[in-house]
């Protein structure tokens, strides 16, 4: 992952993963689920004025 605009945060802790992801700078993590579902995830980094908007959804099958 990696940001192009400004640092944030992809958490999903449901799946136990905590990833920054800086300006400019990659990030990687690999996880093995042992669950598949839909999970929510968020950006735990205030980022700016759309921040409370930064909703996601992480997807294992």
């Amino acid at each position: 992952m990696v940001s192009t605009d400004r640092a944030h945060g992809f958490l999903v802790k449901p799946l136990g993963l905590d990833l920054d992801a800086d300006l400019g700078k990659p990030s990687e993590k690999t996880i093995t689920p042992d669950t598949a579902g839909t999970f929510p995830a968020i950006c735990d980094h205030y980022c700016g004025s759309g921040h409370g908007n930064m909703k996601m959804t992480v997807i294992v099958e």
